[in-house]
């Protein structure tokens, strides 16, 4: 549970942030060379996240149905 909880809110959460503010910091571009920077580290930060998401799943899957167990046994009990 720790892991998923890591993973979604230091791989998914701030990278997304990340992510919109250098999105809104290519329109305030003037020169096209630091547009096509820009355009560059946001197709990097995307795969990034992309990347995440199958270790995001799993571990959150693997969270849920771990609690879902661990109660089971409480409530049965």
């Amino acid at each position: 549970m720790q892991r998923c909880d890591q993973l979604v809110a230091l791989n998914l959460v701030n990278e997304t942030e990340r992510l919109g503010n250098l999105t809104l910091t290519i329109f305030q571009q003037q020169d096209y060379f630091e547009v096509v920077f820009y355009v560059f580290d946001v197709a990097l930060l995307a795969t990034k996240i992309l990347s995440q998401l199958h270790p995001i799943a799993f571990n959150c899957y693997q969270a849920g149905e771990g609690t879902y167990y661990h109660y089971y046994d409480v409530f049965v009990e």
